[in-house]
């Protein structure tokens, strides 16, 4: 069983790529035996939680997160989550930026061969790339209690889809998000 996140709209949008190719995915027959959908709340507290007890709940032989990073231009497969999160203008400003957790590794990275999964996006077209930044809000904070857990583990960003486009920012269609995420499911195991 493999578990598949993502987030719920924040900020002032109500889109996010991440829960609409969720939901998309969640409906597909394809994956209902193989595969367990969770939509997850953008905060500090409750994002790691809310997963931590479904990775706990279940014995997953992996985790593949999808989020939204607005501005990119290509399907973003993260190799490093780090310890740390900042105040961003979208969330509780109450977050003072510092560690996730005391006295734990300052990073985890990704030993998986996300150049094979770059390659097969890149065989359909679809924008792709390896990110060497999860960021520092809450997709890497996900991404880092995921890899915590010794789990294997990858971490998504999606581009803004085109309806969300403003001021000429990148973005791609949702079809191609959708099929992104396919692949990346088939090809994660």
């Amino acid at each position: 069983m493999i578990l598949v996140t993502a987030f719920e709209p924040f900020g002032n949008s109500s889109l996010n790529p991440s829960q609409l190719v969720l939901q998309a995915l969640e409906k597909n027959l394809k994956y209902s035996r193989t595969h367990k959908f969770l939509l997850l709340p953008v905060d500090y507290q409750t994002g790691p939680e809310v997963l931590l007890k479904a990775l706990r709940s279940e014995k997953f032989q992996a985790c593949i997160s999808f989020g939204q990073a607005g501005g990119r231009s290509k399907i973003s497969l993260e190799r490093v989550a780090i310890n740390w999160k900042e105040k961003d203008f979208n969330l509780d400003q109450s977050i003072k930026p510092g560690p996730l957790v005391i006295n734990e590794p300052e990073a985890f990275i990704n030993n998986e061969d996300l150049l094979a999964l770059k390659l097969k996006l890149l065989e359909h077209n679809l924008p792709a790339e390896i990110s060497l930044s999860a960021g520092a809000y809450v997709c890497n904070a996900v991404y880092y209690f995921a890899m915590k857990e010794k789990i294997k583990s990858l971490f998504v960003h999606l581009p803004f889809l085109p309806e969300q486009n403003q001021s000429g920012q990148p973005s791609l269609s949702f079809q191609q998000q959708r099929l992104a995420a396919e692949i990346l499911i088939e090809n994660f195991n």
